[in-house]
């Protein structure tokens, strides 16, 4: 047994001491080539003092006796240190404490085989972080290099020539490809990339990529159909044995219409990156912001619970509002919300579970043990219960930054990664489509839903270029005498097949897809054409038009509605923008400087939905504006909810306060306006009084008003 313990001993390369009590040791092992030299009093059997010799050593001695006569079972570390040899080399050490049955043991152990493997990873790390650098430097030149030539020329040879010149060294390939993803151009680094020549290559670059995305990115149909940039990595394994990393941008490039017209896929080659980070399992597996796990380590945890076949619930997490943080707080910023946020799933989650960052804004957590919707309910109830605004308060407490979530089960939803990862990404959509709801478990609907969606998105852009839109009026009415004062402008769609589309089921597509821009522009167009036709048929009223938060960052929007209003000779005064009152608290300052900017034209101004929102009124009085619509939510139960009166009693004293005409919509009922007019509301608009209507039909009103 003693033999068997000494190989043990010299095996760990350590030296072992048993405490005697008053600083004194009797020497277990000590037949290692360095202990000499840590110790030069060191043999065997006989009471020594291990003082003198390190003062390292002698500080944690020092701390160990204390250990030792608290009995605590729990070992005592020293931590590494390191000591000078002889030789000028340098050594580093760990020692331990341990309470045994009674013995009180010493352990010092050598760690300079750790120490070079860990300095080896370390390297390897850094040479990572630096070729990841390089790469994503040269990727993102690419990127920038192709967006500035696409909106200085619309040739697309051109652009390709140009582009490929810059990047054709670093081996980044370029496909441009028209709306249905067919291959347009390719530059010569495509066929470098895929081990193709010209001559053997008929655009198989990008079948290869839209294959690959298929399988490694089961959500990207979704991602695609939002018209919007994405980058992510795939790996291509050609047979028998080439396997290659590349990263991957894919760009839509839009008309003015808002159409896209063609997509930019631009890959890099990252196989040295990877390769750096395969040295070690833990670089390849583990996120460097979050240090969660990465894709590639979630994507093989699911299989293997998969291959158990044990039922278990997998969760898809996108953090709301993510990308106005990095847009307007930048990404240092948006970093440090991704670790915190991070933090705080780790802690909300059983030690078993597996949460892993698997995209920029987007977690991944495999819920071991849970095999029904009830116990999944329960962490769900957790995670978004989460205060993350009290976490992040000190970043951006304007902001309000949420969890929407996506949740389904093996083997209900599915048995394959790819399934259950579309049907996590389709559940986390439509929680985040529909208002006030947190999460959702998958169902066959909601799947359908998405597929309606999509063809509705496809739908829609034809719609704008087929004149299927129209306007209606519904009317506002100056409460003391009934008069209609203005009206506001509403849109509907007359679909081919679906008949009359109420915007609730198309302005949420279009704002995802960025469509509204053009359709807005369409809508304050129409509207002025409007305005001018009821000047000449001499209606001298006011027009209110919406205006969405994506209007609202598009810079040229005040010069396109002075020049509007100047091409349809209106005159701006009779016209009022509505902003919802959630825009005002996404980045103030900019905010203000466009209503500024507005308020020179000579439009009119008012908050929409006021109430539902977060401004302050420190933010209120800063506004340029003319009026606060109150929400409907607050009107709906003016007759018998004593709170609802409180409140809207409270908003029309502080508007008149502040100087601002206050409108209430939803009126339906004549006992809430009674109460709207005792409280000298100035405006009502609602169905009680008039519901929307065409053009024409609005003349005929308005005539009767008169």
């Amino acid at each position: 047994m003693e033999h068997d313990l000494v190989e043990v001993l010299k095996s760990l390369d350590c030296i072992a001491f048993k405490y005697q009590g008053h600083g004194q040791f009797d020497t277990i092992f000590g037949e290692t080539l360095w202990a000499k030299n840590l110790v030069p009093s060191i043999q065997q059997g006989n009471p020594i003092s291990l003082f003198g010799h390190s003062l390292f050593l002698d500080d944690f001695i020092r701390d160990a006796e204390t250990y030792w006569e608290s009995n605590d079972k729990e070992p005592y570390d020293s931590g590494i240190w390191a000591e000078q040899q002889p030789n000028g080399t340098e050594l580093h050490f760990e020692a331990q404490a341990l309470n045994n049955d009674n013995l009180q043991l010493l352990l010092i152990k050598n760690l300079a085989h750790q120490f070079q493997a860990k300095q080896k990873t370390l390297q390897s790390a850094r040479e990572m972080i630096l070729a990841n650098e390089n790469v994503l430097s040269r990727h993102h030149y690419a990127q920038e290099r192709v967006a500035s030539l696409v909106s200085e020329s619309d040739n697309l040879k051109v652009i390709l020539e140009s582009v490929s010149q810059a990047v054709d060294a670093i081996n980044t390939g370029i496909i441009i490809a028209d709306s249905g993803l067919n291959c347009q151009l390719e530059n010569p680094a495509v066929f470098h990339l895929f081990n193709l020549t010209p001559e053997q290559d008929t655009h198989k670059g990008l079948g290869i990529l839209l294959q690959l995305l298929e399988k490694q990115y089961p959500e990207f149909n979704r991602i695609l159909c939002s018209d919007q940039p994405w980058q992510g990595e795939l790996c291509w394994m050609q047979p028998p044995f080439n396997m290659k990393w590349l990263m991957l941008s894919v760009i839509p490039v839009k008309d003015d219409s808002g159409k896209v017209i063609q997509w930019i896929f631009i890959a890099t080659d990252i196989s040295r990156v990877k390769h750096l980070q395969q040295q070690n399992e833990k670089l390849t597996l583990v996120d460097n912001l979050t240090e969660l796990p990465n894709r590639q380590y979630f994507w093989n945890a699911l299989e293997s619970f998969i291959a158990r076949r044990i039922p278990f619930y997998v969760l898809y997490i996108d953090v709301e509002n993510f990308k106005i943080v990095n847009d307007d707080f930048g990404h240092s910023v948006g970093d440090e919300v991704l670790f915190l946020i991070s933090e705080q799933l780790r802690k909300t989650t059983k030690k078993d579970d597996v949460v892993a960052r698997i995209g920029g804004d987007e977690f991944g957590i495999i819920l071991q043990g849970v095999n029904d919707e009830n116990r999944c309910k329960k962490v769900l109830d957790r995670l978004v219960s989460l205060n993350l605004s009290h976490f992040l308060k000190n970043k951006i407490n304007t902001l309000n930054v949420s969890l929407k979530i996506g949740a389904a089960g093996f083997p209900a939803h599915g048995n394959s990664v790819e399934r259950l990862i579309r049907c996590t990404d389709i559940a986390a959509s439509h929680a985040k489509d529909t208002k006030g709801l947190a999460y959702a478990f998958y169902s066959q609907e909601m799947e359908n839903e998405s597929k309606r969606k999509i063809k509705l998105k496809k739908e829609l852009e034809q719609a704008l270029e087929q004149h299927q839109f129209e306007l209606f009026f519904q009317p506002i009415y100056f409460t003391p005498d009934k008069r209609i004062a203005k009206v506001e402008v509403l849109v509907r769609w007359n679909h081919p097949e679906l008949g009359l589309v109420m915007p609730g089921h198309f302005i949420p597509i279009a704002e995802e897809t960025g469509l509204i821009i053009p359709l807005g522009k369409w809508i304050f167009e129409q509207a002025c054409q409007a305005l001018g036709e009821l000047n000449y048929r001499g209606y001298d009223i006011g027009m209110a038009i919406n205006l969405s938060p994506k209007q609202f960052s598009d810079h040229s929007l005040a010069p396109f509605i002075e020049d509007t209003i100047e091409s349809f000779n209106v005159s701006a005064e009779k016209l009022e923008l509505e902003v919802t009152e959630g825009l005002l608290i996404y980045n103030f300052d900019s905010v203000l400087a466009q209503l500024k900017a507005l308020r020179k034209v000579g439009i009119g101004l008012s908050v929409d939905d006021f109430g539902t929102g977060y401004s302050s009124l420190s933010y209120l009085k800063r506004l340029p504006i003319d009026a606060l619509k109150i929400d409907r939510s607050f009107v709906m139960d003016l007759a018998n909810d004593s709170n609802d009166m409180a409140i809207v009693s409270a908003v029309i004293a502080m508007a008149h306060k502040l100087n601002l005409a206050v409108v209430a919509e939803g009126v339906e009922q004549n006992t809430q306006l009674e109460f709207l007019a005792d409280n000298q509301c100035d405006f009502i608009q609602g169905f009680l009084l008039c519901k929307p209507l065409p053009f024409e039909k609005l003349c005929s009103v308005l005539t009767q008003n008169q």
